[in-house]
């Protein structure tokens, strides 16, 4: 299979990103962290995808489960933000912090709990079902890992995560490098 890419750049973030689903198309994909970092590793130095900025389609949501335990739920391929309609509404909602789908005062996109509950049982906002992994179940290693995945992850391991300039070898251990 021979795989094309293209890099697609707007000050509006909604923009950038309808125009990579749109090339994308239904055959294609919006890269993932992981599909960047290995297109890093399998590229020489010079190549472009070393010195250019990239908003990949992976997200960390920080959720309270049904039983009432904090965890942050990483999605790799696309999950609440998976989709340029989503992005639209964050960014054009009121900027009231009480508003429903805008920021939060610290800049964080504010999800619903509906929203929360669907992605915690592996259910997008595009009606596609993708698979939840535990951490721990993630960390011993998955065989044939699909293109669009989730990891669930105790808030408490979460907060180990480094924070500025680590080196490679404590990221191998990092928490949220996953």
């Amino acid at each position: 299979m021979k795989m094309e890419a293209s890099i697609f750049f707007d000050s509006y973030l909604p923009h950038a990103m309808r125009q990579a689903v749109e090339y994308a198309g239904q055959d294609g994909f919006v890269a993932s962290l992981p599909q960047l970092l290995n297109a890093r590793i399998n590229t020489p130095y010079e190549n472009i995808i070393w010195n250019t900025h990239f908003n990949p389609n992976s997200e960390e949501n920080l959720l309270t489960t049904p039983q009432g335990n904090r965890v942050v739920l990483t999605v790799h391929g696309g999950g609440i933000f998976g989709s340029p309609d989503r992005y639209e509404k964050l960014f054009r909602a009121s900027t009231d912090r009480d508003s429903e789908y805008g920021f939060t005062g610290l800049f964080a996109a504010q999800i619903t709990q509906q929203e929360a509950h669907d992605l915690l049982g592996g259910k997008t906002p595009d009606g596609a079902s993708i698979p939840v992994y535990s951490f721990d179940e993630f960390k011993r290693g998955i065989n044939d890992l699909p293109r669009r995945y989730a990891i669930v992850t105790d808030f408490d391991t979460a907060k180990k995560s480094e924070c500025g300039y680590v080196s490679f070898d404590a990221l191998r251990d990092d928490p949220m490098v996953i």
